[in-house]
């Protein structure tokens, strides 16, 4: 009889360290070669269990630890056999690296200024791809791999704005008894809820921004100078991105009506090319403005 080894690191008791057992080289194996399917609605792991239990290998482990191992194992080569490395699907950059940080911070930060919608029938994603593959930070990510990271971004966010929002019902209620500062810990106002946030978005949007700096937009008011440059400077960015999605979604807009117009007139590709490079000509143009 092999001997006992267990594993200090698991959690649970009577397991054996799985990474040296034979057990886990001959799953591997069976399921590899096809002797094991890899779908438990063909062989289900109880099922399974009476056939390896007895084998060689598999005397010292119980069956919820092979049961564990052998759900582990299915997915890791299904995965494998559909080009899925690890947690890493091919093309895909690591979400977790620096390579992904800028769009990972652009997604999150549009979802929660409300740039981008929280809601996924509000705009179609391929819609929504065809101006984020052209921004900044996301050279490497492909299509797939924005749309599952969209949908997880999203489903993060709501989870924080749905918590924001109780804690915001318990803030109302201190407020009554202690009124809210207009000022952070830095004596600065709040941006947000500020007279200042809606007349930068009219500034930018009359392309004022684009003829001065920062700190001299920020002189041409009243209710800028109260924010200090390096505060304001952010925002003017930020008031860019918005207005130049807008103008995206706009854009379109413009291409999906003018297309159904022109549906029963379209003959050939080259009709549908002209369409496309007169509407993206509008695009550029309408992109300038925020230049």
């Amino acid at each position: 009889m092999s001997k006992r080894t267990v594993d200090n690191k698991s959690k649970q008791e009577g397991w054996i360290d799985w990474r040296t057992s034979s057990a886990r080289a001959k799953l591997l194996e069976d399921l590899h070669n096809g002797t094991l399917p890899l779908e438990a609605t063909e062989l289900t792991a109880k099922n399974a269990w009476v056939f390896y239990q007895n084998k060689e290998g598999f005397e010292n482990v119980v069956f919820a630890q092979f049961k564990a191992r052998l759900a582990d194992h299915r997915k890791q080569v299904k995965d494998k056999k559909a080009g899925v490395t690890g947690n890493k699907k091919k093309g895909w950059i690591d979400w977790r690296s620096n390579a992904a940080l800028k769009a990972k911070n652009t997604i999150t930060e549009d979802l929660v200024q409300g740039i981008l919608p929280l809601e996924e029938n509000v705009i179609p994603v391929e819609d929504l791809w065809t101006h984020y593959e052209n921004e900044a930070g996301f050279e490497k990510v492909c299509f797939d791999q924005f749309k599952e990271r969209l949908e997880a971004h999203r489903e993060q966010v709501k989870t924080t704005l749905a918590r924001s929002r109780y804690e915001e019902e318990c803030l109302r209620h201190d407020r009554i008894l202690f009124p809210r500062e207009e000022v952070d810990d830095n004596g600065i106002p709040f941006f947000d809820l500020h007279p200042a946030k809606k007349l930068l978005e009219d500034d930018v949007a009359a392309n004022k921004h684009a003829s001065m700096k920062p700190e001299q937009l920020r002189q041409t008011r009243e209710e800028y100078k109260v924010f200090p440059n390096s505060y304001f400077r952010p925002r003017i960015y930020q008031a860019v991105r918005k207005l130049k999605f807008i103008n995206y979604l706009n854009y379109a807009r413009e291409v999906k009506d003018k297309m159904l117009r022109s549906k029963q007139k379209i003959n050939n590709e080259e009709e549908i090319d002209d369409i496309r490079k007169e509407l993206f000509a509008v695009r550029r143009k309408k992109q300038k403005v925020v230049a």
